[in-house]
């Protein structure tokens, strides 16, 4: 939890677009902040207007996953589902005044199912 909050890491998401039954392909989006929501829960913010279109795959097929490195390469990855999608409140207020420009226009809650080691060497390992 230590290395997913740090300013430092470098975090990237993955999503799925495609049709309902077959995804055509995954996308990537860049991550700069990530807050600790509860055990299960984390939330990062969106801001990318050019790639609203990854919010409509996050609710149209709902799996996630956040890949988090350190920069020595250590990390971890994880997977999940779209809990929900807030675009007002106090969470994206926060995330405002943490971020750079552009700022967040929503954010993102992912409940975390799964936690795998992305470090060379044991990479793959199941951790949660």
């Amino acid at each position: 939890m230590e290395i997913l909050e740090k300013p430092e890491t470098y975090k990237m998401v993955g999503s799925l677009d495609g049709s309902d039954s077959v995804p055509e392909s995954i996308n990537l989006d860049s991550v700069n902040t990530v807050k600790i929501v509860d055990k299960d829960t984390i939330a990062f913010p969106f801001s990318n207007e050019k790639r609203k279109f990854i919010l409509d795959n996050f609710k149209k097929f709902s799996r996630l996953s956040l890949a988090v490195f350190e920069p020595a390469m250590v990390g971890f990855q994880l997977k999940g589902r779209l809990a929900s999608v807030a675009r007002n409140g106090d969470l994206l207020d926060s995330f405002k005044e943490l971020c750079d420009e552009p700022k967040p226009f929503a954010v993102i809650l992912m409940k975390v199912t799964e936690i795998y080691a992305l470090t060379m060497g044991i990479a793959g390992e199941k951790i949660l």
